[in-house]
C-alpha cells in the first residue's frame, strides 16, 4: 500500500532528511525536524505509521504509540489518493477513525490532544473530489489541503501548526467529528490498514 507521505512532508516543512521511498512503512522510528519562526521554535516527530491492531502490538505498534505520549498536538496526516484508481486503501475519512481507535485503545485520552488534519497528495487524479467528500465528513477541525512532493500548501500548514501549538487556535479531533459509511459497501474495506500517519509536536 502506498504511505501517506509523511516523510516527505517532514522534510518539507523543515530541514529534516528522512528516508522516503514509494511504499508502505519505510519509517521505522520517528524522524524529528524543527520548525523555526521568528518568534517560536517546534520540534516535530515524523511518528511511523500506524496499521490496525497497533495497539496490540501489530508492526511495533507499540513503540510507535509510546512516541505520541510525549506529543503537545497532533498532526493527522492521510492520503487522499489511498482509496483512488483501484488502490486498496481506504479513504481519509476512515484512515482518521483508525488511529483515533488506537490511540484510544493504547491509552484512554490519547488523542485528545490539539489537532488538525493535512490532507496530503493533492496532485493525484481524482484527489480533489475526495478532498470536498472529507470536508463535508469531518467538522470542526482544520484541515489543510497539501501535496508534499511539490511543497504546494506548505506553508498554509506552517502557519497552521503555529497558531496550534501557541493556543491561537484550538481544536480535537473526536470520533464523533467523523461521518463514516454512508452505505453497506463502504464498511468492506474496514479491515485494512490505514495509510495514514501522524506528525506530533514534542
Amino acid at each position: 500500500m502506498p504511505n501517506a507521505g509523511k516523510s516527505t512532508l517532514l522534510g518539507a516543512i523543515s530541514r529534516a532528511k528522512p528516508a522516503v521511498g514509494d511504499y508502505a512503512f519505510t519509517t521505522l522510528r520517528p524522524n524529528l525536524g524543527n520548525l523555526n519562526y521568528d518568534d517560536l521554535s517546534i520540534t516535530v516527530a515524523d511518528i511511523p505509521g500506524l496499521i490496525k491492531g497497533a495497539h496490540q502490538n501489530r508492526g511495533l505498534g507499540h513503540a510507535f504509540l509510546r512516541h505520541i505520549e510525549r506529543t503537545k498536538v497532533l498532526a493527522y496526516v492521510v492520503d487522499l489518493a489511498a482509496a483512488l484508481n483501484g488502490r486498496k486503501g481506504i479513504p481519509p475519512w476512515e484512515q482518521l477513525r483508525d488511529l483515533i481507535l488506537e490511540l484510544e485503545y493504547h491509552q484512554d485520552g490519547l488523542s485528545k490532544r490539539p489537532s488538525l488534519i493535512v490532507a496530503n497528495k493533492t496532485d493525484e487524479e481524482g484527489a480533489e473530489e475526495v478532498y470536498k467528500e472529507l470536508k463535508r465528513r469531518v467538522q470542526g477541525v482544520p484541515i489543510f489541503p497539501v501535496c508534499a512532493v511539490l511543497g504546494e500548501g506548505i506553508a498554509d500548514l506552517k502557519a497552521g501548526l503555529k497558531m496550534l501549538v501557541s493556543s491561537e487556535m484550538s481544536s480535537e479531533l473526536c470520533l464523533d467529528q467523523i461521518l463514516l459509511a454512508q452505505c453497506a459497501g463502504d464498511a468492506d474495506s474496514a479491515a485494512a490498514v490505514a495509510p495514514a500517519a501522524i506528525l506530533a509536536r514534542r
